[in-house]
């Protein structure tokens, strides 16, 4: 709601790399030329993107949620900032994939395979995650399957780059061009 919008981002409490990829995963928004846009600042931010320990069970990252009833994102993205969660010299384009994946619950995007976690996750109980509270709304001209290759969305992550597939594209457009 309240389109055009400009959703404000800022990195506290992580390396230096993932400001340029939080840089990135906003150009990459940015690019789709989209009536919803988003700017990093320094502080004061819509959304924050902070760093914690999550424990070593492969969780990268984890948004606070989903957007409120007005639409407006919850503030706290947090990035697992446990001591080789990402390697030693990880790309800055799969970090950007992070984040941009995490901005994409803020607002309102599901796990593409969120029906069958076992596609992108290889194994994962539960499979299926539900309703997750917020239910699921098909997007019309994307997959009703959970097979999309290569989408930002998918549950798990290859660790190698993903920027935005046709299908994100179609679903993007559809909600905020």
């Amino acid at each position: 709601t309240g389109l055009p919008r400009v959703i404000t981002i800022a990195v506290t409490n992580l390396d230096p790399i993932w400001t340029v990829a939080t840089d990135s995963a906003i150009a990459r928004y940015n690019a789709m030329g989209l009536r919803l846009t988003f700017q990093r600042v320094a502080s004061s931010a819509t959304i924050t993107i902070t760093g914690a320990d999550l424990g070593g069970g492969g969780v990268l990252g984890r948004s606070s949620g989903f957007p409120d009833a007005n639409g407006n994102p919850p503030s706290a993205i947090t990035i697992n900032n446990r001591a080789g969660t990402f390697g030693t010299n990880p790309s800055i384009q799969w970090l950007a994939t992070i984040v941009a994946h995490e901005v994409g619950h803020t607002i309102g995007f599901r796990h593409t395979d969120y029906k069958n976690r076992n596609y992108s996750c290889g194994f994962s109980i539960p499979r299926n995650e539900g309703d997750a509270g917020v239910g699921a709304i098909w997007i019309p001209g994307t997959p009703t399957g959970p097979k999309d290759p290569k989408s930002w969305m998918l549950a798990c992550t290859d660790g190698t780059n993903r920027p935005f597939n046709a299908n994100d594209k179609t679903a993007l457009n559809y909600l905020y061009q």
